[in-house]
C-alpha cells in the first residue's frame, strides 16, 4: 500500500480517486491497528478530502468514524467523540443503518472509557436493536460489550457478566480476533474486580495471545498493564513492574496513554508494587523491564500459572 501510493504521487496523482481513497483507506486502517497512529490519521484524513470532494458521504463518514478511533487510542477523547458525532449526523442524514450502529457503539465505548456515562445505555440500547434488526452478529456483540461495561461501572456485576459472556460467545463464532481480544480484555476486569483471579488470569492471558496475534501493539500493552495488577495480588510485584516499564516505554515512545478508565487503578497497583518491594528493588525491576521489547514482556506472562497461595 506505502508503495502504491507513493507510486502515485510520483505520478501526479494520476490514479482514478476511488482508487487512492481505496488505497489510502487500508493503509489508514492498518497503520492504526499496528499503532502507527500519526500516519494512520494523515492517510484517513486525506482518504477523507477526497471523499468530500467526490460527494461520497458514506465514505466520508466512515473515514470520521476511523479517526474517531485513532483519535481515542491517542487519547484524544473530546476529538474522538466530535469525529464519532459528525460521522452519526452524516449517516442519519443518508440513512445508513450500518453506520448508524458502528457510530452508536463507537460513542457509547468512548463514553465508558471516559468515565462519562449519561448518554451510554441510550446509545447501546439504540445500536443493539438496530443490529438485531438487521441481523449484524457483530454489531450486537459490541453493543452487549458496552451494556456489560455498564452494568459493571454500576456496580451490577451479574448482569455484566450475562452481557459480557453473550458478546465473548459470539465474537468466539465470529473470529474476530481484535474484538475478541478487545472484549477479553473487558471481561478480565470484571473477573479482576468480582475477585476471580484464575479467570482474570484466563481471559488476559487469552487476550494478550490474541493482540500478540494481531500485531496490535496498545492491545498489547494495556494487557500487560492488567496483568500487573494480577501479579501484584499474586505477591509477584518485581515481575509486575518489569511488565508496567515495558508498557509504560512503548507508551512514551508511541505517544498513546494507558486508557483513562484504567489509569487509577494502574497507578494504585503500582504503588502497591512500591511498598511491597522497596523503592531500591522497585527501581531495578523498573529499569529491567524498560529494555525490553513488548513480546519479549510478554514472553514471561504468557504461561504465566495461577496459584492461590504463590511462595
Amino acid at each position: 500500500l506505502r508503495l502504491l501510493l507513493a507510486h502515485d504521487e510520483q505520478a501526479g496523482g494520476t490514479a482514478p480517486a476511488a482508487v487512492r481513497m481505496a488505497a489510502l483507506e487500508a493503509a489508514g486502517s492498518l497503520a492504526w491497528m499496528r499503532g502507527d497512529h500519526q500516519q494512520a490519521e494523515a492517510w484517513c484524513l486525506a482518504a477523507q478530502t477526497i471523499a468530500e470532494a467526490e460527494g461520497d458521504h458514506g465514505r466520508e463518514a466512515h473515514m470520521l468514524n476511523l479517526r474517531g478511533n485513532i483519535a481515542g487510542y491517542r487519547g484524544n477523547y473530546h476529538d474522538a467523540r466530535s469525529y464519532y458525532q459528525q460521522a452519526l449526523q452524516i449517516n442519519r442524514t443518508c440513512g445508513n443503518a450500518n453506520g448508524i450502529s458502528v457510530n452508536l457503539q463507537n460513542l457509547a465505548y468512548l463514553g465508558l472509557a471516559m468515565n462519562e456515562t449519561a448518554e451510554v445505555e441510550a446509545q447501546a440500547t439504540e445500536s443493539l436493536h438496530r443490529c438485531r434488526f438487521a441481523n449484524d452478529q457483530q454489531g450486537v456483540a459490541t453493543s452487549l460489550v458496552c451494556l456489560g461495561w455498564l452494568a459493571a461501572t454500576r456496580a451490577n456485576l451479574p448482569q455484566a457478566q450475562v452481557y459480557l459472556d453473550q458478546a465473548l460467545d459470539m465474537h468466539r463464532t465470529r473470529g474476530d480476533r481484535y474484538l475478541l481480544a478487545d472484549t477479553l480484555r473487558i471481561a478480565g476486569m470484571l473477573a479482576y474486580r468480582r475477585g476471580d483471579l484464575s479467570r482474570t488470569q484466563q481471559l488476559w492471558t487469552e487476550g494478550l495471545a490474541l493482540f500478540l496475534e494481531i500485531d496490535n501493539p496498545e492491545g498489547v500493552a494495556s494487557c500487560l498493564e492488567l496483568l500487573g495488577l494480577l501479579l501484584v495480588n499474586l505477591n509477584q510485584a518485581s515481575l509486575a513492574a518489569r511488565l508496567w516499564a515495558a508498557a509504560a516505554t512503548w507508551r512514551a515512545g508511541s505517544g498513546v496513554p494507558a486508557p483513562q478508565v484504567t489509569q487509577a487503578e494502574l497507578q494504585h497497583g503500582l504503588q502497591l508494587a512500591q511498598a511491597a518491594l522497596g523503592a531500591e528493588p522497585f527501581a531495578t525491576a523498573w529499569a529491567s523491564g524498560q529494555a525490553l521489547a513488548l513480546d519479549e514482556a510478554a514472553a514471561l506472562v504468557m504461561n504465566l500459572a495461577y496459584r492461590n497461595a504463590p511462595p
